[in-house]
């Protein structure tokens, strides 16, 4: 077991794990408002979208001609859009989905979209309450629903795209390290998930090691699960391991010397 642990360059531990990078450092450092930055581009994407989607919905139900849409549809669309886009970045930016890191997308996010956009329709709601200004009733419908669906989607458009990089990457030749996982469970797939998808990290993920005998043979994050602990030396040497990072945190000092021993 010596001797193959030679060919291990590092051993981490997921509770202290620390991926340095000196540039990486350096450009935070001088970019630490780049998120404000980031939220302004989507804002204006936000009230492109918004627009778009009301327009869409006005246009649709007129059979897409502009010239049948009648002139008071017209004025309340003109009059009533920017109202619109106020309110929904406000309600956004209430909800922090200006704020969210949205290459870790999640259900939490998706959650919060639907929140706020439920929000801004009883927003809308009070908006007509004011202005009396009638519309088709495909304008709110069709407008809303397609608002909510690119606004959503422009969000998670990143980790879709992030993700897809990264299965790329993983498929590459050539890697700094080639490293093993060792623990199945939530822990290691949000690891792997995090290393697929660093722009920072020039590694594959190889396999994953796990003491559960009903987890072998099976996939986690696309990566396979090759076997317990006492295969771990036949791993090393079949997939050239040249790192091994731990992915259980709740492990005693103990439990992790023995993994290895």
């Amino acid at each position: 077991m010596a001797g193959e642990n030679k060919k291990i360059s590092k051993t981490r531990e997921l509770s202290s794990i620390k991926i340095e990078d000196d540039n990486g450092v350096n450009e935070l450092d001088n970019k630490g408002h780049q998120w404000l930055v980031h939220a302004f581009i989507i804002m204006i994407f936000d009230a492109i979208l918004i627009a778009f989607s009301y327009y869409f919905a006005l246009l649709m139900r007129f059979d897409f001609t502009f010239s049948k849409i009648e002139i008071q549809y017209v004025d309340g669309f003109n009059v009533l859009i920017g109202p619109y886009i106020l309110v929904a970045i406000l309600i956004f930016w209430f909800f922090h989905l200006y704020h969210s890191i949205w290459r870790f997308a999640s259900v939490s996010e998706l959650g919060r979209m639907v929140e706020a956009w439920a929000l801004d329709q009883v927003a809308v709601l009070i908006i007509y309450a004011i202005t009396k200004i009638r519309m088709p009733i495909g304008f709110w419908i069709v407008g809303a629903m397609l608002g909510f669906f690119l606004t959503t989607a422009l969000r998670f458009t990143l980790y879709f795209v992030r993700g897809i990089k990264g299965v790329f990457q993983q498929r590459a030749e050539h890697y700094d390290e080639r490293v093993m996982i060792i623990g199945a469970g939530s822990a290691g797939r949000t690891l792997i998930s995090e290393l697929i998808m660093s722009t920072h990290l020039n590694l594959k993920v190889c396999c994953i090691i796990d003491d559960n005998p009903s987890k072998k043979g099976r996939y986690l994050a696309g990566i396979p699960i090759v076997g317990n602990r006492k295969t771990i030396v036949k791993n090393v040497a079949k997939y050239h391991i040249t790192q091994i990072i731990y992915a259980i945190p709740y492990a005693t000092p103990t439990t992790r010397k023995e993994i290895l021993a």
